[in-house]
């Protein structure tokens, strides 16, 4: 809905009111400017980010931190501890891990 600013009637997006037939000014668009560069997926950048992100934590909270910011569930914290120690070769056995986590 759209509010003449002259008699103030409310309706539809149009470019004159219905009412009093007050005109409205349309801004016009700023044209589009032209670089020289790369094209690349913000989508793929992004991720690559997260990923990185996730790398550079050294401990738990930051893990934690991480998972609060991006709305995950906290069994991804665990998720990553335990993927980390795995490829560390850190613990042999489901038994220190628990002590761990």
């Amino acid at each position: 809905m759209k509010q003449c600013p002259k008699c103030y009637g409310a309706h539809r997006p149009q470019a004159t009111c219905p009412y009093c037939n007050h005109g409205y000014q349309v801004a016009e668009k700023a044209e589009l400017e032209e670089r020289a560069g790369e094209l690349t997926e913000i989508l793929e950048i992004q991720k690559k980010e997260k990923k990185m992100e996730v790398g550079r934590a050294r401990n738990v909270v930051t893990l934690e931190q991480i998972a609060m910011q991006r709305g995950y569930s906290p069994r991804w914290v665990k998720k990553c501890v335990r993927l980390r120690i795995y490829r560390l070769g850190e613990c042999n056995h489901e038994t220190s891990l628990r002590n761990i986590i």
